[in-house]
């Protein structure tokens, strides 16, 4: 099977999206090159920006000849000799002149880099490397006769109108929606897209489910991320293990989540059906509190996830920004609270030589005695008379 980024990749410069400037930065590099005193150029950048494909496509487009080291051959000082040291010093046979590329520059080896630098002195042509870290030790000496060209992740729309251009041509159907959140959550790694795209083509139509589907199954979820996933599907059979890829949290967390940002998805009947779900959760914990069934745990996870889900005639199609639960932070401001009173009862039982049940006895009289001197940061004073 022939993979999408290959058979899309950009066949020339005006295919390439989102990276304009760098562009512009290359193909001035390769116009005035002889008069440069700086040989070659970093591209850095995320993955799936359009690094090595720029490249390609401006050597199509000037009729060039790239000669590329792959990341996978041992980038070391004989290599680049036996590869690049005569090459870079002669003309192309079929082409108008050469390109030559070294992938992930980070891995060269530490005495690679005088060799390269030594190559880029006698080059004829100009040389790429291509680094995701420019800023690497490794390219520390490489960095003094080179220049930076940044990368961009690319835009959400850019990458939606390769996706679209791609389902037109393979006669792919995909939900708009889908289209939008597949695109979203590449985060500008383009060739990240298209390689879930093509893994999701043997549905007979994209659907948003199988977006969240995928991503559920690949990735260490945020609690955000599976708050959508309940939210916003509907019917999706992996439902119920949405908090399974949430880490460092447990069920206590997931009902404070679901209980602050019901009501910004839910409405009216929707959201009392989902509070029923909620709510059968909660005596399932008071049983397993109480008995110790933790075979409930399975009932607990039902209602959170597929019961809340389903709670829901159509999903909510509108952007809704979830928050932390502010129960959190009351029970934190209380804890706070508690821990002063306890600190408190103990110097108090110390000083006046009692337990600290007694002085806990006596916490109402000397609580109403102390109130009005908190302001004036008295206490500890009045604590020492008492």
């Amino acid at each position: 099977m022939v993979l999408l980024t290959e058979k899309y990749r950009p066949k020339g410069i005006k295919e390439v999206l989102g990276q304009k400037e760098a562009i512009e930065k290359i193909s001035d590099f390769i116009k005035n090159f002889k008069s440069l005193s700086k040989k070659a150029l970093i591209l850095y950048g995320p993955s799936g920006t359009g690094k090595t494909s720029t490249i390609y496509a401006i050597a199509r487009d000037l009729n060039y000849e790239v000669i590329e080291i792959n990341p996978s051959e041992a980038i070391n000082k004989q290599h680049l000799q036996d590869s690049l040291g005569k090459s870079s010093k002669n003309f192309s046979f079929f082409k108008k002149g050469k390109l030559f590329l070294i992938e992930e520059a980070e891995s060269i080896e530490r005495g690679a880099s005088p060799e390269i630098i030594k190559i880029l002195s006698e080059s004829r042509w100009p040389m790429f490397l291509i680094a995701n870290d420019a800023y690497s030790d490794k390219l520390k000496e490489i960095r003094k006769v080179s220049s930076l060209v940044q990368f961009k992740p690319i835009k959400k729309e850019d990458i939606m109108h390769i996706l679209k251009k791609i389902s037109l041509s393979e006669k792919l159907k995909i939900q708009d929606k889908a289209l939008e959140t597949l695109a979203s959550y590449a985060r500008g790694d383009l060739r990240a897209a298209i390689n879930d795209f093509q893994l999701l083509s043997c549905e007979k139509e994209i659907l948003l489910d199988h977006i969240l589907t995928l991503y559920l199954r690949e990735k260490d979820e945020t609690i955000f991320d599976a708050l959508r996933i309940i939210f916003k599907s509907k019917d999706n059979p992996n439902i119920a293990s949405a908090f399974d890829y949430v880490r460092n949290m447990d069920f206590d967390d997931f009902f404070l989540w679901i209980d602050e940002n019901l009501p910004r998805e839910y409405k009216d009947k929707e959201l009392i059906k989902a509070y029923s779900a909620l709510s059968s959760a909660d005596v399932f914990k008071g049983r397993i509190r109480r008995n110790q069934y933790w075979r409930f745990l399975i009932y607990i996870n039902y209602f959170l996830t597929a019961g809340i889900s389903n709670a829901k005639k159509l999903p909510n199609n509108k952007y809704v920004q979830y928050s932390q639960p502010t129960k959190l932070l009351k029970i934190w401001m209380i804890k706070q609270k508690q821990a002063e009173k306890i600190e408190f009862l103990k110097k108090f039982s110390k000083q006046n030589h009692c337990s600290y049940k007694k002085a806990q006895q006596q916490w109402f009289y000397l609580n109403t005695i102390l109130k009005p001197l908190e302001k004036t940061n008295k206490c500890e004073e009045c604590l020492k008379e008492i």
